[in-house]
């Protein structure tokens, strides 16, 4: 379950209304899942304290009631934890390792510096995925 479906669904309209999603799905196929990326919190079963400078990274997706998470530090591109998977509901499936995979690679290519757009919303084809990172203000 996305952490803010409503949101995805906003910036899915936009998109489609501004013709990118129908070229993406031409070039690449239908969109068969989405995947979203924010800020949360570090799971208490964890016991873990996240340093200065690095945050508690969450994917979410669409088509599995379980999230996945890294505290992880974009201005020296280093975690300083491991990979953990929440259930978002008591009989959730475990994510995938492709899709724990796909969360770390795009965290890694879209959410750099010391300043960074968030959330991060990817939409994922069986070929390809767009992912649109909201930019900050100059």
């Amino acid at each position: 379950m996305l952490a803010d479906e409503k949101m995805m669904l906003a910036v899915e309209q936009s998109l489609k209304e501004q013709g990118v999603i129908e070229q993406f799905e031409h070039e690449n196929g239908p969109v068969r899942g989405r995947m979203m990326i924010t800020i949360g919190e570090v799971p208490e079963n964890l016991v873990f304290e996240v340093p200065e400078g690095f945050y508690p990274f969450i994917g979410t997706f669409d088509f599995y009631d379980s999230q996945v998470g890294v505290v992880f530090n974009p201005a020296t591109m280093q975690a300083a934890s491991g990979i953990w998977t929440t259930p978002q509901k008591s009989d959730a499936e475990a994510p995938d390792r492709s899709w724990i995979d796909f969360f770390v690679q795009t965290l890694v290519q879209h959410v750099q510096g010391e300043s960074f757009g968030l959330p991060v919303y990817s939409f994922v084809t069986d070929e390809s995925d767009l992912t649109i990172v909201p930019s900050l203000p100059e």
